[in-house]
């Protein structure tokens, strides 16, 4: 059975980030109002994309492990919408500014990498700020294609996956046997 009251992480689902290259804005919205906003966005048949990831919390004396879907990035939601249809927002008061995406290319870019790792399912940790080092191209395992910044930690290998405009990282743990080029 379906559960049409789930939050879709793009609306049209068959739709490619690519595909509404030229059009993306980012809202900043109130507080938790993300899968609001995409409600909002959905009924008004309005494309968006939202980075969800599960986590991961345990609960209860018996340390039950609880899985929700969030957003990765909390407080924003990106839209791909005219300028002329903004006024499609106007109706919502969970939303407080309208962020321009100045280099699409980029934009598209960095979020295909960050749904491509989260459509593996992979921890995920948000850092502020941009991380920097050297950049690399992963050649084999589940993120085969991501592009990303090579960081060597004590514990292990991470990539750092950058997203310039929300001035944030999303560092994702690799296996010892993933193999890396730089670029």
């Amino acid at each position: 059975m379906e559960n049409n009251d789930a939050i879709l992480r793009r609306y049209p689902e068959d739709r490619s980030l690519k595909e509404d290259e030229g059009r993306w804005w980012v809202v900043h919205t109130r507080t938790n109002c993300e899968k609001i906003i995409a409600t909002y966005l959905r009924n008004r048949e309005v494309s968006y994309y939202i980075p969800l990831y599960n986590k991961k919390e345990r609960i209860g004396c018996f340390q039950r492990i609880r899985v929700t879907q969030v957003p990765l990035f909390r407080g924003y939601v990106c839209i791909a919408l005219e300028k002329r249809e903004h006024s499609l927002l106007y109706d919502s008061k969970k939303w407080v500014r309208l962020i321009k995406v100045p280099d699409q290319t980029q934009f598209v870019r960095e979020l295909e990498n960050i749904e491509q790792a989260l459509a593996k399912d992979v921890d995920a940790v948000v850092y502020p700020g941009l991380v920097v080092g050297k950049k690399v191209i992963v050649r084999s395992g589940p993120l085969t294609g991501v592009e990303g910044i090579y960081l060597n930690r004590r514990r292990g290998t991470q990539i750092g996956l950058r997203a310039t405009l929300f001035n944030q990282s999303v560092n994702i743990w690799l296996d010892p046997y993933t193999r890396l080029e730089p670029i």
